[in-house]
Protein backbone atom coordinates (compact mmCIF):
# COMPACT_ATOMS: atom_id res chain seq x y z
CA UNK A 1 0.00 0.00 0.00
CA UNK A 2 1.67 3.58 -1.04
CA UNK A 3 2.21 5.84 1.83
CA UNK A 4 -0.53 8.39 1.31
CA UNK A 5 -3.13 5.72 0.67
CA UNK A 6 -2.05 4.12 3.65
CA UNK A 7 -2.43 7.71 5.61
CA UNK A 8 -5.66 8.26 4.31
CA UNK A 9 -6.96 4.65 5.80
CA UNK A 10 -5.48 4.81 8.98
CA UNK A 11 -7.12 8.68 9.23
CA UNK A 12 -10.93 7.01 8.20
CA UNK A 13 -10.20 4.36 10.81
CA UNK A 14 -9.20 7.25 13.08
CA UNK A 15 -12.86 8.56 12.30
CA UNK A 16 -14.04 5.55 12.35
CA UNK A 17 -13.08 5.03 16.27
CA UNK A 18 -14.62 7.93 17.70
CA UNK A 19 -17.63 6.80 19.81
CA UNK A 20 -21.24 7.13 19.44
CA UNK A 21 -23.23 6.86 22.46
CA UNK A 22 -21.69 4.03 24.49
CA UNK A 23 -20.05 2.24 21.85
CA UNK A 24 -17.95 2.70 18.26
CA UNK A 25 -20.34 1.92 14.92
CA UNK A 26 -18.64 -0.47 13.47
CA UNK A 27 -16.43 -2.27 15.64
CA UNK A 28 -15.33 -5.66 14.07
CA UNK A 29 -14.52 -3.48 10.69
CA UNK A 30 -12.76 -0.81 13.45
CA UNK A 31 -10.35 -3.70 14.49
CA UNK A 32 -9.87 -5.73 11.01
CA UNK A 33 -9.16 -2.51 9.51
CA UNK A 34 -6.56 -2.29 11.88
CA UNK A 35 -4.85 -4.85 11.72
CA UNK A 36 -4.65 -4.61 7.85
CA UNK A 37 -3.29 -1.48 7.95
CA UNK A 38 -0.52 -2.60 11.11
CA UNK A 39 0.75 -5.37 8.43
CA UNK A 40 0.96 -3.04 5.35
CA UNK A 41 2.91 -0.31 7.65
CA UNK A 42 4.73 -3.03 9.98
CA UNK A 43 4.50 -6.61 8.13
CA UNK A 44 2.52 -9.48 8.70
CA UNK A 45 3.24 -10.53 13.16
CA UNK A 46 4.76 -7.48 13.66
CA UNK A 47 5.27 -6.46 17.30
CA UNK A 48 2.57 -3.63 17.10
CA UNK A 49 0.26 -6.08 15.39
CA UNK A 50 1.32 -9.05 18.63
CA UNK A 51 0.17 -5.71 20.83
CA UNK A 52 -2.74 -4.57 19.34
CA UNK A 53 -4.34 -8.15 19.62
CA UNK A 54 -3.50 -8.60 23.18
CA UNK A 55 -5.32 -5.50 23.99
CA UNK A 56 -8.02 -6.27 22.06
CA UNK A 57 -8.39 -9.85 23.85
CA UNK A 58 -7.96 -8.02 27.19
CA UNK A 59 -10.92 -5.91 26.29
CA UNK A 60 -13.06 -8.86 24.49
CA UNK A 61 -12.49 -11.44 28.01
CA UNK A 62 -15.45 -9.15 29.26
CA UNK A 63 -18.71 -10.67 28.70
CA UNK A 64 -19.84 -6.88 28.00
CA UNK A 65 -16.90 -5.66 26.47
CA UNK A 66 -16.32 -1.81 27.05
CA UNK A 67 -16.70 -0.35 23.02
CA UNK A 68 -15.22 3.14 24.20
CA UNK A 69 -12.32 1.62 25.72
CA UNK A 70 -12.01 -0.51 22.48
CA UNK A 71 -12.12 2.41 20.73
CA UNK A 72 -9.96 4.70 22.38
CA UNK A 73 -7.39 1.73 22.28
CA UNK A 74 -7.96 1.26 18.75
CA UNK A 75 -7.25 5.24 18.12
CA UNK A 76 -4.21 5.70 19.85
CA UNK A 77 -2.90 2.98 17.72
CA UNK A 78 -3.89 4.49 14.58
CA UNK A 79 -3.11 8.17 15.66
CA UNK A 80 0.69 7.01 16.39
CA UNK A 81 1.03 4.79 13.00
CA UNK A 82 -0.44 8.38 11.15
CA UNK A 83 2.37 10.31 13.30
CA UNK A 84 4.89 7.49 12.15
CA UNK A 85 3.51 6.99 8.90
CA UNK A 86 3.86 11.18 8.14
CA UNK A 87 7.34 11.46 10.02
CA UNK A 88 8.52 8.77 7.55
CA UNK A 89 9.89 6.29 10.10
CA UNK A 90 7.71 2.95 8.64
CA UNK A 91 9.37 3.43 5.65
CA UNK A 92 12.87 4.01 7.43
CA UNK A 93 12.18 0.42 8.96
CA UNK A 94 11.28 -0.98 5.87
CA UNK A 95 14.66 0.61 4.05
CA UNK A 96 16.64 -1.10 6.72
CA UNK A 97 15.04 -4.76 6.05
CA UNK A 98 15.53 -3.74 2.64
CA UNK A 99 19.23 -2.78 2.97
CA UNK A 100 19.64 -5.76 5.24
CA UNK A 101 18.25 -8.19 2.37
CA UNK A 102 21.03 -6.94 -0.13
CA UNK A 103 23.37 -7.19 1.98
CA UNK A 104 23.09 -10.73 2.43
CA UNK A 105 23.17 -11.24 -1.33
CA UNK A 106 26.03 -9.17 -1.83
CA UNK A 107 27.67 -11.07 0.88
CA UNK A 108 26.08 -13.96 -0.56
CA UNK A 109 27.86 -13.08 -3.32
CA UNK A 110 31.50 -12.23 -2.13
CA UNK A 111 31.64 -15.78 -0.73
CA UNK A 112 30.90 -17.35 -3.61
CA UNK A 113 33.64 -15.22 -5.66
CA UNK A 114 35.96 -17.20 -3.04
CA UNK A 115 35.21 -20.42 -4.84
CA UNK A 116 37.24 -21.41 -7.82
CA UNK A 117 35.90 -21.14 -11.54
CA UNK A 118 34.46 -19.62 -13.43
CA UNK A 119 30.97 -20.87 -12.07
CA UNK A 120 30.76 -18.80 -9.25
CA UNK A 121 32.01 -15.48 -10.70
CA UNK A 122 28.53 -16.08 -12.88
CA UNK A 123 26.73 -16.81 -10.04
CA UNK A 124 27.90 -14.02 -8.16
CA UNK A 125 27.41 -11.09 -10.73
CA UNK A 126 23.77 -12.96 -11.04
CA UNK A 127 23.43 -12.50 -6.90
CA UNK A 128 24.85 -8.92 -7.14
CA UNK A 129 22.38 -7.74 -10.20
CA UNK A 130 19.67 -8.83 -8.28
CA UNK A 131 19.99 -7.13 -5.38
CA UNK A 132 20.94 -4.09 -7.59
CA UNK A 133 17.72 -4.90 -9.65
CA UNK A 134 16.03 -5.01 -6.39
CA UNK A 135 16.94 -2.13 -4.77
CA UNK A 136 16.72 0.40 -7.97
CA UNK A 137 12.48 -1.15 -8.24
CA UNK A 138 11.96 -0.73 -4.05
CA UNK A 139 13.47 2.63 -4.84
CA UNK A 140 11.03 3.76 -7.72
CA UNK A 141 7.78 1.74 -6.06
CA UNK A 142 8.20 3.83 -2.37
CA UNK A 143 8.42 7.01 -4.64
CA UNK A 144 5.29 6.08 -6.66
CA UNK A 145 6.52 4.84 -9.92
CA UNK A 146 4.40 2.82 -11.45
CA UNK A 147 6.22 -1.49 -11.74
CA UNK A 148 7.79 -1.18 -14.91
CA UNK A 149 9.02 -4.69 -16.54
CA UNK A 150 12.34 -3.64 -17.72
CA UNK A 151 15.29 -2.17 -15.81
CA UNK A 152 16.61 0.00 -17.88
CA UNK A 153 13.49 2.05 -18.23
CA UNK A 154 12.85 1.83 -13.99
CA UNK A 155 16.19 3.52 -14.29
CA UNK A 156 15.38 6.02 -16.64
CA UNK A 157 12.63 6.78 -14.76
CA UNK A 158 14.18 7.28 -11.27
CA UNK A 159 16.76 9.89 -13.26
CA UNK A 160 14.37 11.84 -14.56
CA UNK A 161 12.64 12.71 -11.23
CA UNK A 162 15.98 13.14 -9.73
CA UNK A 163 16.16 10.00 -7.48
CA UNK A 164 19.59 8.86 -8.73
CA UNK A 165 21.79 11.20 -9.88
CA UNK A 166 25.90 11.68 -10.04
CA UNK A 167 27.89 8.78 -9.06
CA UNK A 168 24.59 6.42 -8.61
CA UNK A 169 23.92 7.19 -12.14
CA UNK A 170 27.33 5.93 -13.08
CA UNK A 171 26.97 2.68 -10.44
CA UNK A 172 23.57 2.07 -12.29
CA UNK A 173 25.23 1.96 -15.96
CA UNK A 174 28.43 -0.39 -15.03
CA UNK A 175 25.98 -2.98 -13.77
CA UNK A 176 25.03 -5.81 -15.44
CA UNK A 177 24.46 -9.48 -14.91
CA UNK A 178 26.45 -10.29 -17.82
CA UNK A 179 29.79 -9.70 -16.47
CA UNK A 180 31.26 -9.20 -13.06
CA UNK A 181 33.80 -7.23 -14.81
CA UNK A 182 31.21 -4.62 -14.94
CA UNK A 183 30.60 -3.54 -11.13
CA UNK A 184 33.78 -1.52 -10.52
CA UNK A 185 31.89 1.11 -8.80
CA UNK A 186 29.50 -1.23 -7.11
CA UNK A 187 31.89 -2.73 -4.42
CA UNK A 188 33.20 -5.67 -6.93
CA UNK A 189 36.89 -4.91 -8.87
CA UNK A 190 37.19 -5.88 -12.24
CA UNK A 191 39.50 -9.08 -10.93
CA UNK A 192 36.29 -10.07 -9.57
CA UNK A 193 37.55 -9.70 -6.37
CA UNK A 194 36.09 -8.16 -2.63
CA UNK A 195 37.73 -5.06 -1.95
CA UNK A 196 38.13 -5.83 1.76
CA UNK A 197 37.66 -2.88 4.42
Amino acid sequence: MQPDVLIKRVSDLIELSKPTGDSVSEPVQLIQGTITVLQSAYGPDSPQEADLKRLVDLIYTDRRPDWQRLGSTLRGVLTNLKEELELGLVGTIRAQATGEVISDLLLLARQTLEEPGAGPKNVASVLAAAAFEDALRRLAASNGLPHIDKLADVHTALKEKKLLQGAQIATAHLISPSGIGLFTHSGIRSTGQWPTA
